[in-house]
């Protein structure tokens, strides 16, 4: 460092400030993150729903511990895992 105290304040660190068309550019990656998170959240509901109509439709609801409850409660282990696995 410099021994001129002139000199020395030039090393000193400044924050960065953002400018106008930076914060819209951060604003707009936030917005498209937000909104590709709600997409894929809104796909993995519809793929349940798909999944659960297509077990419901093959197995009867006949006890609480047959084949369509063991399905139905790996599928959303499953889900719950991938989920978060993204976290």
């Amino acid at each position: 460092m410099p021994s001129d105290p002139a000199a020395q304040n030039a090393w000193v660190p400044r924050p960065h400030l953002m400018t106008d068309t930076e914060t819209e550019t951060t604003d707009d990656a936030a917005i498209r993150i937000i909104d590709s998170v709600q997409d894929a959240e809104q796909s993995a509901l519809e793929a349940v729903r798909t999944f659960l109509d297509e077990v419901n439709g093959v197995f009867p609801d006949l006890t609480e511990d047959g084949p369509r409850r063991k399905i139905i409660d790996s599928a959303f282990n499953m889900t719950q895992q991938l989920s978060l696995g993204n976290r």
